[in-house]
């Protein structure tokens, strides 16, 4: 790529929060890694660029995954409960979890050998993404780098339909099928949103001139100024809390604790509405001790009325050989956090009466979501607010809209 200008129809565009360094080298501030990038080489992410000393995002509107779905598959059970959202993704991820359900969208570009197609260049068009699979070794020498697999060498090929990836979008075709299709909100997900910060910025600056409310599906390693920046036009921030150590980061997922829990303390602080998902993997992470820390740092940081998610676990990707989450475990642990003063705290990926909205007072039925779907039972509004019809408790919701 050389010479490049912003041309955003090919995915091509300027990046948003970055240094200029010495020796044509950049430094990206988008996300907790904070990669040093030397020139004509790429971010941890794989979809930044530096080209002649500038960051360009490589990814701008290019969609791999677009659904219209219940907005309880995010999951997002508090806010516009029963409402469908427009989730779309990309492609890439900043994070290389072991266990990633979506882990042909999201590890696809953590290769070496992919990337140094056509020398400097790289692009996300069909013959380049076909021939990509995932390396048997590596190290961590550097940003760009991959970890060692333990993929069998037969088993590591990608197998896909290229042109699933080759649809190019607008933001303004963003809104224009949100709205038609009649949908109260856009979710990004599927992958990790944050490596499509400029879209989505731009696209949920759209949203909010036409009445869209905007979800973010996360990791939660964006950083503060990113977030900052971005905060007055999203909603929702959907974030996992994938464990409570830092040697599950590092071994499971190759990043860090510590950020994760910094960015979803400042989505609080900025006003938006966040929910918590932890995926519970046997013998990794469902450590009872470090779970009561988990609901100690949500109840002090984010507050009692905070949904709170746990979700079992289910053999993928490289973790094959650990055994799904039982049931028995799965209420174990809600027990932990509802002990600790989550007001509410559901289960998922598995058949449980935990999936549904009980009064946090007295134990009533608020909603009832049989087959993905939300039933407002016992549930009244006072004005603004949500309470229970048995004992009169305000229940943590938002749902501005007159269906109710």
């Amino acid at each position: 790529m050389s010479n490049p200008s912003d041309d955003s129809k090919n995915g091509i565009k300027k990046a948003m929060h970055f240094e200029f360094l010495s020796d044509n080298k950049v430094k990206c501030n988008l996300c907790a890694r904070r990669c040093f990038i030397l020139p004509g080489k790429f971010g941890f992410c794989r979809v930044r660029q530096n080209v002649g000393g500038v960051l360009y995002t490589l990814n701008y509107g290019i969609v791999s995954s677009k659904a219209i779905d219940p907005i309880e598959k995010k999951p997002v059970f508090h806010f516009l409960p029963g409402t469908a959202t427009y989730s779309m993704g990309t492609l890439g991820c900043n994070f290389k979890c072991r266990h990633c359900q979506n882990w042909r969208i999201s590890q696809i570009l953590f290769d070496d050998d992919v990337l140094s197609m056509g020398g400097s260049d790289f692009d996300f068009t069909p013959s380049v993404l076909n021939s990509g699979y995932m390396s048997n070794s590596g190290s961590d020498s550097g940003s760009s780098s991959v970890f060692d697999s333990d993929l069998d060498s037969d088993t590591s090929l990608f197998c896909f339909d290229p042109e699933m990836y080759d649809e190019k979008v607008t933001p303004e075709e963003v809104i224009y099928r949100a709205l038609f299709l009649d949908t109260k909100s856009i979710s990004f997900t599927y992958n990790e949103p944050t490596i499509w910060y400029e879209f989505i910025y731009d696209t949920a600056v759209l949203a909010k001139e036409n009445g869209l409310y905007v979800i973010m599906v996360t990791n939660g390693y964006m950083t503060p100024d990113a977030l900052e920046k971005l905060a007055p036009y999203i909603d929702v921030y959907r974030v996992d809390i994938k464990a409570f150590s830092e040697k599950f980061y590092s071994e499971i997922t190759r990043a860090k604790l510590e950020p994760v829990l910094e960015s979803t303390k400042k989505a609080k602080e900025l006003g938006l509405f966040v929910e918590t998902v932890t995926l519970l993997i046997p013998g990794l992470n469902d450590d009872k001790k470090e779970l009561a820390q988990m609901a100690d740092w949500i109840l002090k940081n984010l507050g009692p009325e905070t949904p709170v998610h746990l979700n079992a676990f289910h053999p993928d990707f490289q973790l094959t050989g650990v055994s799904a989450t039982p049931i028995s475990t799965m209420e174990s642990a809600r027990n932990i956090f509802i002990d600790a003063g989550i007001d509410y705290v559901y289960i998922g990926n598995m058949e449980s009466k935990y999936k549904h909205t009980y009064c946090p007072e007295c134990s009533t039925l608020l909603i009832n979501r049989s087959f993905s779907l939300a039933d407002f039972v016992n549930l009244e509004k006072d004005g603004d607010r949500f309470v229970c019809s048995n004992c009169g408790k305000e229940i943590y919701l938002f749902d501005p809209f007159d269906e109710f």
